[in-house]
């Protein structure tokens, strides 16, 4: 799936190029040939895909004062969850 994705790797040196948004597993095998070979290794990589976060919406606001709560969401993708805070100046 990795290499069907489009990553590559340079045989001689062993670097691997991911393409942009690419997220999940790539196995990565390094062989040597000679005496008693050939031998090889592996080495599991899991790149996980980005956090992003919708704009608010209502994006603003305007209350009187004392005027009760103003709800407002967002989503995320590729996130366990959203904290909602206050900064303490506002």
């Amino acid at each position: 799936a990795s290499l069907t994705a489009g990553n590559s790797i340079n045989a001689s040196t062993g670097e691997v190029t991911y393409v942009a948004g690419w997220s999940g597993s790539t196995t990565i095998t390094a062989s040597a040939a000679g005496c008693n070979g050939p031998v090889t290794t592996t080495h599991v990589v899991t790149v996980t895909p980005t956090v992003s976060i919708a704009a608010f919406s209502p994006a603003t606001s305007t209350r009187c004062q004392g005027a009760g709560a103003v709800t407002t969401t967002t989503t995320a993708t590729n996130s366990t969850g959203i904290t909602y805070s206050l900064d303490a100046a506002s």
